[in-house]
């Protein structure tokens, strides 16, 4: 069996109806194999870029991972700025490149170019990527596709990238003999044990009862491990105001009465006094980027405790002198943690009105007179 029509068979067994990609000699074996499978369709796109975008666009949509597929050269290169748009926005998908026959590769490894436009494409963008990966073993090729796959919404999403020389795709491989990716095989997840977690939640909630003035943010990272719907049940249990971040802005309804916009530089006023007056600033799945938070992390929320709840140990460590509370955990297991056994809630009616005054004197958009 081709090693491109154990490709095009992965994707029909993870029921990935749409690819996106442009042809070229570097990947018309896979082309051929998807097409004559019938299952996925390939939709072709006028720039790689657009590829990688539509591919994150896919996930954002509909939530399931898919692939862009691109040629060797050009072709891939011209990928590279929707693979960072992914990588920065925690989006999976698998990128699958060609590269110029194996032999190739392996006779002009030590110069500027392989073949006739081939380079390391999986080196170019190892530092954006979860994982990058070039087969040139035909018999682990269904084994990198698989783990791409796994790894991309592994922990904190993301995507990976597997360049397949066009020999490779085109080799017959007995399908018995070919390597399989366990899910055993994943790493494990450096986050905070059931424990650990668990008493955070409790100092979470200790901190809730003596605060007068809470604040949840709520960022792009809920959606990404399914957890959006649990929002309105956080809020309004709580009655705590809540922020949303700019990739979140549509997981809460904008005219909830506790949601007041977005704060930062893409904000809006009302949600900027709101940010900068709490007491207490529970951020959860939120990079805290410099565009939310400003370049002086110690200006942020001056007199309030700040919790943040990320899966990424290294997004907590960037500002850990200024959190009282760095809790590495997925966001999904947090929130349903701290809305567990929880009948007990504060009146922070005082703050609430504060806040609609905020609303009231900084509106989103100014009337006309």
């Amino acid at each position: 069996m081709k090693v491109s029509d154990l490709i095009a068979d992965f994707l029909a067994e993870k029921e990935i109806r749409h690819i996106f990609g442009i042809i070229g000699a570097g990947n018309a074996h896979i082309f051929d194999s998807i097409f004559k499978k019938g299952y996925t369709e390939i939709i072709c796109v006028h720039h790689e870029q657009a590829a990688c975008m539509a591919m994150q666009t896919y996930f954002r949509t509909c939530g399931k991972v898919t692939a862009a597929l691109l040629t060797t050269g050009a072709g891939s290169t011209n990928g590279i700025t929707g693979v960072v748009s992914a990588w920065a926005d925690s989006i999976p998908g698998i990128i699958i490149s060609g590269n110029e026959n194996s032999k190739y590769v392996e006779m002009h490894k030590d110069l500027r170019m392989w073949g006739v436009q081939g380079y390391d494409s999986p080196a170019m963008v190892s530092k954006v990527t979860k994982y990058s990966k070039q087969v040139l073993d035909a018999n682990f090729a269904l084994y990198e596709i698989q783990k791409a796959f796994e790894l991309s919404t592994h922990g904190r999403p993301g995507p990976c990238w597997i360049d397949i020389p066009m020999n490779i795709q085109s080799a017959n491989v007995n399908q018995e003999k070919c390597e399989k990716f366990k899910i055993s095989d994943l790493p494990e997840l450096n986050t905070d044990s059931l424990a650990s977690l668990s008493a955070s939640i409790s100092s979470i909630k200790k901190a809730l009862k003596k605060s007068k003035r809470p604040l949840f943010w709520l960022g792009h990272g809920i959606r990404l491990v399914g957890a959006e719907h649990l929002l309105e049940d956080l809020i309004s249990h709580f009655n705590v105001p809540a922020l949303v971040t700019w990739a979140g802005i549509d997981m809460v309804d904008s005219y909830h009465p506790l949601v007041y916009g977005r704060a930062g530089t893409y904000g809006q006023r009302c949600g900027n006094f709101v940010l900068q007056n709490c007491d207490l600033l529970i951020c959860i799945g939120t990079r805290m980027a410099i565009s939310q938070i400003g370049y002086e992390i110690n200006e942020l929320a001056r007199d309030a405790d700040i919790a943040v709840v990320d899966i990424d140990k290294l997004e907590l460590n960037k500002y850990k002198n200024r959190y009282k509370y760095s809790i590495n955990a997925d966001a999904k297991d947090f929130i349903e943690g701290l809305l567990a056994n929880n009948s007990d809630t504060n009146n922070y009616s005082e703050w609430i009105s504060t806040c609609n005054e905020y609303r009231k004197n900084y509106p989103w958009v100014n009337p006309i007179d």
